[in-house]
């Protein structure tokens, strides 16, 4: 577990290995925790969503970072690059801005559903989908990040 300095850029190069749903970047931002979340699908909805969540309390499903398109192909992997500053989160696919926020800090939340045993690190996930990651870096932007050792009482 590594908790990321103040604002950073995250490269994450995933590959659906089955039809592709949501796929989830747990990110951090002063001491907020928040989601990027990829593709994910409702059956209500023509195509996937991507968003920030949550935003003011609201998901993807209900915020102002919402898109509606297909990011993903089974098999073909795509890279994620996600820039957190300050006061601002952008998210890049495959060299497309899917995603661009400006706010408070305060403003972006984790729901307790995706509560990680390390309060302060960032995180993997997915909603019924097998991704695998050819790459995951960090690249420190401002500020200085730190290692996490042992249970989340450290």
């Amino acid at each position: 577990p590594y908790q990321p300095p103040a604002e950073y850029e995250l490269t994450v190069v995933a590959e659906p290995l089955d039809e592709p749903h949501g796929l989830i970047l747990g990110q951090r931002i002063t001491d907020n925790r928040f989601l990027v979340l990829l593709n994910f699908k409702r059956p209500q909805w023509e195509s996937p969503a991507s968003a920030l969540e949550n935003v003011d309390g609201r998901n993807v499903g209900a915020n102002a970072t919402t898109q509606h398109g297909q990011l993903f192909e089974k098999g073909r992997p795509s890279q994620i690059i996600c820039t957190v500053r300050k006061n601002s989160v952008r998210v890049r696919c495959d060299g497309r801005e899917v995603i661009h926020w400006q706010g408070q800090p305060s403003q972006l939340s984790l729901s307790d559903y995706w509560s990680t045993p390390h309060a302060e690190a960032l995180f993997l996930g997915a909603y019924n989908c097998r991704y695998r990651f050819s790459r995951v870096t960090l690249r420190p932007l401002s500020g200085e990040g730190k290692p996490l050792r042992g249970d989340s009482t450290d």
